[in-house]
């Protein structure tokens, strides 16, 4: 009996041994899964102390082993229950091996230049087009004469060169009546007393020495302000020659600068404008309004009559003269003997007879 009884109690030691380090290896698996990728590494090296720390305890026989046998029940265990329970097998997870896999980066290739793919080179300042060009204002509309550039003394002009193109650095005037200015936008006024056509250029210069000049733009320079008038014929001739057995008339435009046109006085005359006036040669008067129109019919007889007259061959010359013009203001323009033309306004025609 002695001899069982020490047997039974090897027995019971072995199994407390084998059950603490199934205990442990168990523990060690739970905490092995829990941890992350990045300590996985760490883990394992834990478990391999671990399992090492426990073989030793086995082997040694420590004393906590002891306090496992505890569990075990107090009941005698005979040869043949203890040989009839199946040992419980414990595996423990095999820890996943911490690898140090480097991540993958996309090896950058060179994109190949494509032909297109350059930025266009600018032009050089050499190749940009200069142009110079400006536009003016201020000016009367008087519809007198064919210009529309019509201005009095002291008048104020303003031009503005921003009509012109290409890399503009300077803007030089010349005003034509001997002064000049700069700049892109500027203003000008003429004061002499000279009835003139005024020829204005602009030059633009770029920094790298281009240049352009403008061509001639006039201004019709009248002096002081006045009242003015011209005569046109109706209808328009070539050379204002006309033949015989039609009307032929004459019309008047003229402009106040203080108020409007009301009343013209015309003569209609055989010959040539002259500053006498032979009563002779005066063939009809009247008085017109604002329109200023006046018209006569040449017969073909009357017309070799006059060619007579005036000794020439069977053509004669008729003139169109208005000697007096009034404003709805009271100024008049009335013709005096120092006036080289015998009119404020006229108009010469010669009529033929085939």
């Amino acid at each position: 009996m002695k001899i069982k009884h020490i047997i039974i109690t090897q027995k019971r030691s072995l199994l407390a041994k084998l059950l603490k380090v199934g205990y442990r290896k168990l523990t060690v698996g739970i905490v092995i899964m829990a941890l992350t990728t990045t300590g996985v590494l760490a883990a394992s090296k834990t478990v391999f102390n671990s399992n090492k720390a426990t073989t030793n305890q086995v082997d040694s026989g420590e004393s906590g082993v002891l306090g496992m046998s505890e569990l075990i029940s107090q009941k005698e265990i005979t040869n043949d229950s203890l040989s009839s329970t199946p040992k419980a097998s414990i595996s423990l997870p095999t820890p996943t091996p911490l690898v140090n896999t480097p991540t993958s980066l996309a090896t950058p290739t060179t994109k190949p230049e494509s032909a297109n793919s350059s930025s266009p080179t600018p032009l050089s300042s050499n190749q940009v087009l200069l142009k110079a060009n400006f536009e003016a204002t201020g000016f009367r509309n008087t519809s007198i004469f064919s210009y529309t550039t019509q201005i009095f003394k002291g008048d104020t002009v303003s031009f503005d060169a921003g009509k012109s193109t290409g890399n503009v650095a300077f803007y030089e005037w010349d005003f034509g009546d001997g002064t000049t200015g700069v700049g892109k936008i500027i203003k000008h006024s003429y004061n002499t007393d000279l009835f003139n056509n005024y020829n204005v250029r602009l030059t633009v210069k770029s920094n790298n020495g281009q240049t352009d000049t403008t061509g001639g733009y006039y201004i019709h320079y009248i002096g002081e302000p006045r009242m003015l008038i011209s005569v046109e014929p109706i209808p328009e001739a070539n050379e204002r020659k006309y033949v015989c057995g039609q009307t032929i008339g004459a019309k008047a435009n003229t402009y106040s600068p203080y108020g409007e046109i009301t009343q013209l006085e015309w003569e209609f005359m055989r010959g040539a404008i002259s500053s006498s006036r032979e009563s002779d040669k005066i063939l009809t008067t009247r008085t017109t309004d604002k329109t200023g129109i006046i018209q006569y019919f040449f017969g073909c007889n009357t017309v070799l009559e006059d060619a007579t007259l005036q000794n020439r061959d069977r053509n004669a010359v008729y003139s169109f003269v208005v000697r007096k013009m009034t404003d709805s203001q009271g100024n008049k323009l009335i013709y005096s003997n120092n006036n080289y033309s015998g009119g404020i306004g006229s108009l010469a025609i010669v009529v033929y007879n085939p």
